[in-house]
C-alpha cells in the first residue's frame, strides 16, 4: 500500500468512525487559541515599523519619534479660505478652550515675545546663553552692569519711551543690558525658513501648537484623546454658530496621536473590510463553480478557524502586528479556499463514481493530498521569504500566510470533511460545461495554443523594453499614510500655507560629553554655514548657541566673581528712581542678578534652561524642536537648495553635511525614502531569486524530472514579465512595498500549474486525468484574484498597493496555466509518453 493511501484511510476513518472525539480536539484548540488571542495581541499602529531596520535614515527618525516631545505635539490649524470667517477672534478663543482642557500641558498661539509670560521667561533662557558666550563677548555684556552704563540705559529709554513702543519693549525685555547680547548667538543658530510662523502671509489660516499630557501613546489612547479633541471642535464650532457671530472655520488637527488614532481605526476596518469582501467574493466563485451551499459554508468556516488560529499564532510570536500584518486574512481567505474546492472537486469524482463516505474523503486525500501539500509548501515559503524583507510589517505578514496556508492545507483536509458530513447525493457531472469546452478546445490544437501562448506572453514581456512609457515608483511620506487621511490633509495644507521652503533634512549629533557635544556642534555649524555661504543650502537652524561650552562656562564663571552685586543693585535701584519708573515692574531683573549672584557662588541651576523654565513656557515649543530626552543627542534642520529626489542625491548630500570624526545620522521623511529606494531593488532581486531557487527545489523533489519543472518555471517567469509590462503600461505605482509583491508572485502562481502538471503526468491519459482538477484550479486561481484584489479596498496604500500587483500576476499566471501549460500536458497524448 502506498503511503498517500495509507494516509487517506487512516484521515477518512478518523474523521468518519471518531467524528465526536474529532470536534472535541477542535472545540479544545479554539479555546486554547481564545485565551492566547485574549492575553497577547496587540496592535502595532507606527509607521516606521513598516520600513526596513538596519538603515541609519530610518533608525535616525526612530531615534527622533521617541527621545523628542513631538509624539505628544499637536497642530490644530483654524482655516478658511473664503476669508469670510473673524480668523483672529476665533483663533484666539478657541487658544484659550484649549488652556482649560486637563489634557493640554501648554498652548503656543502667539510668539512668545508677545505675551507677559513669554517675555518673563527670556530671563531663564538668557543666563544660560549669557555664560555660553566666548569669555571676551562676555566680558563686554557684564560691561553693561557698570553704574554708568545701568544710568545712561535707563536715561536713554526714557528719552525714547514717548516718540518709541520699542523702546518700551526694549526695557521691558533688557533693563539689565545682558539679555539682548546673551541671544544674539541664536541669530545665527536659527534660520527664519526653518522658523513656522503661527499665521499665513494671505490671512487664510492661524496655527495652534499643544502640548498633550498623553502618557500612553498606544491606539487606543490615541483614540481616546482624538474623541475628546473631536467633541470639543464639534461643541466650540456649534457654540461659535449659535452665537450668530458669522460663518466658523475649519478646525483642522495633525500630529502623531492623530495618525495614530486614524491608522488604528483604519486598520480595524481594513480588517474587517477585505476579510467580509474576500469572504463574499470567493463564495461567490464557489457556489457559481459547484452550486453548492453546504460545502461553500463548510470552506468558509474552515477559513475562518485557520485564520483565528493563524492570528492566535501571531500574538504570540509577536509582540505586537502591524498595519501590513492585517491584511493576512483576506489573503489567507483567497488562498486557502484554494484547497477546499480541490479536495471537495476530488470528493465529489469519488462519490460519482460509486464510493461510499469514507472511501471518497480516502481517495480524494490519496490523488490530492501530495499536490496541496506541495503547494501549500511553495506559497507558505514564498510568503515566509518576506522574514528577510527586513520590514517588520512584511516579516509579520509572510509569517502569518505561512502559518494560514499550512493550516489551510491540512485542516481542509480533515476539518473540512466533519463540517460537511455525509453528502449521499451527488449531482450528475453536465457533459456541456463551459470548462469541458475549454478543455476539449485545447486538446485538439495544444501545439497551436502552446505556440501562441508562448508567443504572446513573450511579446508582451519584451514590451517593457520598449522607450514608452517607465515604472512609477512612489517614493514620499504620502504613499505610507491611510487613504483620505483627515490628519495628512491637515499636515499638508499646514505646509503649504506657512512652510517657506520644501522639508527639510534631520540632522542628530551626538558626544560622550559635554566638551565633545559643544565640539561637535561648533565644528557642524561652521561647515553648515560655509554651505550656504557657497549655495548649497538655503537655511541652516542649529541649536549650537544652546550646547553647553564647559570651558567657556568656567571663564566667565570666574570672571563674574569679581562682580561687586551690592553696588550693581545699588545703582540700578537709583538710575530706576531717577528716572521716574517704578521699582515694582523691574522686580524681573532684580531676579536675574540674584540669580548671578548664586551663580557667582558655585549655584549653577540657572544655567541649565532645562530644570528653570516651566513646563507650560511657550518657548519650550521652540528648544523643544532641538533637544530631546537624552542630553547627549540635539538635532538640526538644514534645507539644502535642491529637492533630494533619488538615492544617489541622499548619499551625495549626506557627504556634503558631514564632518569628518563628528558623529551625524541624516533622516527627514523624504531623505528617508530616498535613501530606501536601493533596499526596494535590493530586496525585490534577493527575494525573488529566493523564491525561485526554493521552488525549483520543491518542484524537483515532486517530480523528479526535468521536463515539468521546466514548463512550470518557464511559464512562470512568462507571467510575471506580462506582469511587469501590465503595471509599466497601466502606470500602477510602485512603493516601497508594493513592489514586495513580484516575489510573492512566484510563490503562487506556480501552485495553478502544480496540480495540472501532476495530475497530468500520473496518468496515461493526460486529457481525463485534467478534466477533474481543471475546474477547481481556474476557480482557484479567480478566488486567489478574489482575495488579493479585496485588498485594493484597505485604507492602508501599502497594503491595498500590494493587493493589486498580486492581482496582477494572479491573472497572467493563470492565462499561463490555462493556456500553455494545460496545452503541454496535453501534447503528452501525442508523444505516447506514460
Amino acid at each position: 500500500m502506498s503511503l498517500d493511501r495509507a494516509i487517506g484511510q487512516a484521515t477518512a476513518h478518523f474523521l468518519v468512525q471518531r467524528r465526536r472525539t474529532a470536534f472535541a480536539l477542535l472545540v479544545v484548540l479554539i479555546v486554547g487559541a481564545a485565551v492566547l488571542l485574549a492575553d497577547c495581541l496587540r496592535l502595532d499602529t507606527e509607521v516606521l515599523n513598516l520600513l526596513p531596520g538596519g538603515y541609519e535614515s530610518v533608525e535616525t527618525l526612530k531615534v527622533y519619534n521617541s527621545s523628542f516631545t513631538q509624539t505628544r505635539e499637536l497642530s490644530f490649524a483654524i482655516y478658511d479660505e473664503s476669508k469670510q470667517a473673524d480668523l483672529d477672534a476665533f483663533s484666539q478663543e478657541f487658544a484659550d478652550q484649549l488652556r482649560d482642557q486637563p489634557w493640554v500641558e501648554r498652548v503656543l498661539d502667539r510668539s512668545p515675545m508677545e505675551s507677559p509670560e513669554g517675555l518673563a521667561d527670556v530671563q531663564k533662557i538668557a543666563l544660560p546663553l549669557l555664560f555660553n558666550l566666548p569669555p571676551t563677548d562676555f566680558n563686554a555684556a557684564l560691561a553693561q552692569l557698570s553704574p554708568a552704563e545701568i544710568a545712561s540705559r535707563l536715561h536713554r529709554y526714557q528719552q525714547e519711551i514717548a516718540s518709541s513702543p520699542r523702546a518700551e519693549m526694549q526695557l521691558q525685555l533688557d533693563p539689565l543690558g545682558i539679555v539682548v547680547p546673551a541671544l544674539k548667538p541664536l541669530n545665527g543658530s536659527f534660520s527664519a525658513e526653518n522658523t513656522q510662523p503661527l499665521a499665513s502671509a494671505d490671512g487664510t489660516l492661524h496655527l495652534i501648537m499643544v502640548m498633550t499630557r498623553q502618557s500612553d501613546l498606544g491606539s487606543k489612547a490615541c483614540q481616546r484623546m482624538m474623541d475628546q479633541i473631536n467633541a470639543l471642535r464639534a461643541q466650540f464650532t456649534a457654540d461659535w454658530l449659535k452665537q450668530d457671530r458669522g460663518p466658523a472655520p475649519q478646525i483642522l488637527v495633525t500630529g502623531r496621536t492623530a495618525y495614530v488614532a486614524e491608522m488604528s481605526h483604519a486598520m480595524e476596518g481594513d480588517i474587517i473590510t477585505t476579510a467580509l469582501t474576500s469572504i463574499l467574493l470567493v463564495s461567490g466563485v464557489f457556489y457559481l463553480g459547484f452550486r453548492r451551499l453546504r460545502p461553500l459554508v463548510s470552506i468558509v468556516l474552515v477559513l475562518l478557524v485557520c485564520c483565528f488560529f493563524a492570528v492566535a499564532l501571531g500574538a504570540v510570536i509577536f509582540p505586537a502586528l502591524n498595519g501590513i500584518a492585517v491584511g493576512f486574512c483576506s489573503i489567507l481567505v483567497g488562498l486557502g479556499v484554494d484547497f477546499g474546492m480541490l479536495i471537495y472537486s476530488g470528493y465529489q469524482n469519488a462519490r460519482r463514481e460509486g464510493q461510499p463516505h469514507e472511501a471518497a474523503i480516502a481517495i480524494a486525500i490519496e490523488r490530492l493530498g501530495r499536490g496541496i501539500l506541495f503547494g501549500a509548501l511553495t506559497t507558505g515559503s514564498g510568503f515566509l521569504g518576506l522574514i528577510v524583507s527586513g520590514s517588520s510589517g512584511f516579516s509579520q505578514l509572510g509569517t502569518l500566510l505561512a502559518l494560514g496556508i499550512l493550516l489551510a492545507a491540512g485542516l481542509m483536509m480533515t476539518l473540512f470533511f466533519l463540517f460537511i458530513g455525509d453528502e449521499k447525493k451527488q449531482r450528475p457531472q453536465k457533459p456541456n460545461a463551459p470548462v469541458d469546452r475549454l478543455l476539449e478546445t485545447l486538446a485538439r490544437h495544444p501545439g497551436r495554443f502552446t505556440t501562441f501562448s508562448i508567443a504572446v506572453l513573450a511579446v508582451i514581456s519584451l514590451l517593457y523594453l520598449l522607450p514608452v512609457g517607465q515604472l512609477i515608483f512612489q517614493a514620499n511620506p504620502r504613499s505610507l499614510e491611510p487613504k483620505n487621511s483627515r490628519a495628512g490633509d491637515a499636515l499638508r495644507t499646514i505646509q503649504s500655507k506657512l512652510t517657506r521652503g520644501q522639508e527639510p533634512i534631520l540632522v542628530l549629533i551626538n558626544g560622550q560629553d559635554a566638551e565633545k557635544l559643544h565640539a561637535n556642534w561648533t565644528a557642524a555649524l561652521n561647515h553648515w554655514h560655509d554651505l550656504q555661504t557657497q549655495g548649497m543650502l538655503k537655511s541652516v537652524s542649529s541649536p549650537t548657541a544652546l550646547i553647553p561650552d564647559p570651558e567657556a562656562i568656567a571663564k566667565n564663571v570666574a570672571r563674574l566673581k569679581t562682580l561687586d552685586f551690592t553696588a550693581v543693585r545699588t545703582a540700578f535701584g537709583n538710575a530706576l528712581d531717577h528716572e521716574g519708573f517704578n521699582r515694582d515692574s523691574f522686580t524681573a531683573a532684580f531676579g536675574t542678578l540674584d540669580q548671578l549672584e548664586k551663580i557667582a557662588h558655585g549655584d549653577q541651576t540657572a544655567l541649565d534652561w532645562h530644570r528653570t523654565l516651566p513646563e507650560s513656557s511657550s518657548w519650550r515649543f521652540i528648544l523643544d524642536k532641538f533637544f530631546g530626552a537624552d542630553p547627549t543627542i540635539a538635532t538640526a534642520y538644514l534645507t539644502p537648495a535642491t529637492t533630494v529626489d533619488t538615492p544617489a542625491e541622499a548619499h551625495a548630500l549626506r557627504d556634503q553635511l558631514a564632518v569628518e570624526g563628528v558623529p551625524m545620522h541624516f533622516s527627514g521623511w523624504s531623505f528617508m525614502l530616498a535613501d530606501l529606494v536601493p533596499w526596494t531593488h535590493d530586496k525585490l532581486i534577493l527575494l525573488s531569486a529566493v523564491m525561485l531557487v526554493m521552488n525549483l527545489g520543491l518542484l524537483i523533489v515532486l517530480f523528479r524530472k526535468v521536463l515539468p519543472v521546466f514548463v512550470l518555471t518557464g511559464a512562470l517567469l512568462l507571467a510575471i514579465g506580462a506582469m511587469l509590462t501590465t503595471i509599466k503600461f497601466v502606470q500602477i505605482p510602485l512603493n516601497l512595498f508594493n513592489s514586495l509583491a513580484f516575489p510573492l508572485v512566484f510563490s503562487v502562481g506556480v501552485d495553478y500549474g502544480i496540480y495540472i502538471v501532476l495530475t497530468a503526468y500520473r496518468s496515461g491519459k493526460p486529457r481525463e486525468a485534467i478534466r477533474p482538477v481543471l475546474k477547481p484550479v481556474m476557480l482557484s486561481a479567480l478566488t486567489s484574484l478574489a482575495g488579493f484584489a479585496s485588498l485594493g479596498l484597505a485604507t492602508n496604500p501599502s497594503l491595498s498597493g500590494l493587493g493589486i500587483v498580486c492581482a496582477i500576476g494572479i491573472t497572467w499566471s493563470l492565462f499561463a496555466t490555462v493556456f500553455l501549460i494545460v496545452p503541454i500536458c496535453l501534447l503528452r497524448r501525442d508523444s505516447g509518453e506514460n
